[in-house]
């Protein structure tokens, strides 16, 4: 399998399971907790790990116990860390997830903690990657990695997830060879048809290939052809935990280019993933047999 390398944030998510969102000023009890490690890029390696891939992370972490929690888990997925920036004097960032019975999830994140620098990655390791992975943030130092990635291994596809609409992010598109939006960065963008959004985006960025995940309604692709594909979500399931679902997705279309699938089959891959991961709680022994 291959070797991936993702670079982003990994943090502490306590996560409430709760059987409707409450109130403002409300007080109610929750049915279960539980304190796992979170994190876009971290998510997506973890779910790359169990499909057989060598997975890599970089980015930085605090010198508290809540970093052991980070590092425990990745290690538990045979993800390597030895490339981690560890600031002193920092806090672990945290997310604070509420989850409803329907599968809803409200996430209030909060971190004190810098992001990894460009001067702080070793130029000679990002060679040795099939893969590298950007999740959309750290925008000014983020785009410096790409660069050199683009102009010193050609030969290595980038893929970018955008899910948030953050100041310049498109900037990194004209670098990478995937582009993952988010329905809610779609949403950002003034549109609600996915299919108008990519064709859009296949405009302004010929090219390359752009993806756009859409929660039940699935996931479309539409690549250098010009030819939009769309995959729906198997809503057949009964949701427990959606947490991470986009992650899910994003590591599965990544698994399925490195298979050299066509794109409809990487959309319908990915959407099965996705969905077996909102079946189950947290990312641990994920149903990956078939793919």
């Amino acid at each position: 399998m291959a070797r991936v390398l993702a670079f982003g944030v990994a943090v502490v998510d306590i996560v409430n399971v709760v059987h409707s969102y409450p109130e403002e000023d409300a007080e109610i009890r929750a049915q279960s907790q539980s304190i796992r490690r979170g994190g876009n890029a971290t998510n997506t390696l973890v779910v790359l790990s169990q499909l057989g891939h060598h997975c890599s992370w970089s980015g930085t972490l605090a010198d508290d116990i809540n970093a052991e929690v980070i590092l425990d888990d990745l290690q538990s997925y045979n993800i390597n860390t030895d490339k981690v920036d560890v600031v002193a004097g920092g806090r672990t960032p945290a997310s604070y997830v509420v989850v409803t019975d329907t599968g809803s999830r409200t996430i209030v994140h909060y971190r004190n903690l810098p992001e990894l620098q460009h001067d702080n990655v070793n130029v000679d390791w990002l060679g040795k990657f099939d893969w590298i992975h950007f999740e959309g943030r750290n925008i000014d130092e983020a785009a410096k990695i790409v660069m050199v990635v683009k102009s010193k291994y050609p030969h290595i596809p980038i893929s970018l997830e955008l899910e948030k609409p953050r100041n310049n992010i498109e900037s990194l598109i004209d670098y990478v060879d995937h582009a993952m939006y988010s329905k809610q960065y779609m949403l950002s963008k003034q549109f609600i048809d996915p299919e108008l959004f990519l064709k859009e985006q296949h405009l302004a960025f010929p090219g390359i290939e752009h993806y756009c995940s859409m929660g039940d309604e699935g996931a479309y692709g539409i690549g250098a052809e010009d030819i939009l594909y769309h995959s729906e979500a198997n809503n057949k399931i009964k949701i427990i935990d959606t947490v991470g679902a986009g992650d899910t997705l994003n590591a599965a279309l990544i698994h399925a280019n490195l298979l050299r699938l066509p794109m409809l089959k990487r959309l319908q891959l990915a959407c099965d993933l996705a969905s077996r991961k909102c079946a189950q709680d947290g990312f641990e022994d994920l149903d990956v047999i078939g793919l």
